[in-house]
């Protein structure tokens, strides 16, 4: 099911890709900043088809890493303006035979984040006991770091922090950072170790066979 989605994803940014192409060529002037993000989606996107026909059994969560990488990359950089609605910011989007390109380039976001995701649901999946328990842990020791993060950003945190002393913002900023830098370290080793386990599990399953 994972290689069905990873074939239609990328199958349909193909051809998205290929009509890019052609349209960036055919506009006056031709739109070759974009022309290179197009061939470059377009050759990314046949490995991803021929992960999803199951070319690649070494490594596919690698292969729609890759591709899926690729594709968000190739999206935010050809058109910047996306990045600045996500965050809720104005631009001035990229025009071409009177169509704003904000559209597409979301749509390429998603399609991109959706094979990503799918590359992780890859590994995961490998053993799903093992890998959860370590997101689990890494979702609870990440949390305190993601609410004081918040709390810091929002308008009520700031006005706190600005009533305090300089002595005590220096205090709290030094035990802040110990504490919430163990947190951090601590949540992302055990969303590595969620990772590392399902990659292991071929090599362990496997002896003899060249990992």
């Amino acid at each position: 099911m994972i290689l069905t989605l990873v074939l239609l994803l990328s199958g349909i940014v193909l051809v998205s890709a290929l009509g890019g192409i052609v349209a960036t060529a055919l506009h006056k002037p031709p739109m070759w900043f974009i022309l290179m993000f197009e061939v470059v989606v377009a050759v990314t996107c046949v490995f991803g088809v021929l992960t999803g026909l199951g070319r690649f059994s070494e490594a596919p969560a690698l292969s729609m890493m890759i591709t899926g990488g690729i594709v968000v990359v190739a999206a935010v950089l050809s058109e910047p303006a996306v990045v600045l609605k996500l965050a809720g910011r104005g631009g001035s989007p990229v025009e071409m035979f009177g169509m704003t390109l904000v559209p597409f380039a979301l749509a390429r976001l998603g399609a991109g984040g959706a094979i990503l995701l799918l590359s992780a649901i890859t590994v995961l999946i490998r053993d799903p006991k093992r890998s959860l328990a370590y997101l689990l842990r890494a979702a609870i020791l990440g949390a305190p770091v993601v609410l004081a993060l918040g709390l810091a950003a929002s308008g009520r945190g700031q006005a706190a922090i600005a009533n305090l002393s300089q002595g005590v913002v220096f205090g709290l900023t030094v035990a802040a950072f110990f504490v919430l830098g163990g947190l951090f370290c601590a949540s992302a080793h055990c969303l590595i170790r969620a990772f590392e386990v399902g990659i292991r599990v071929p090599a362990e399953s496997a002896p003899g066979k060249a990992a």
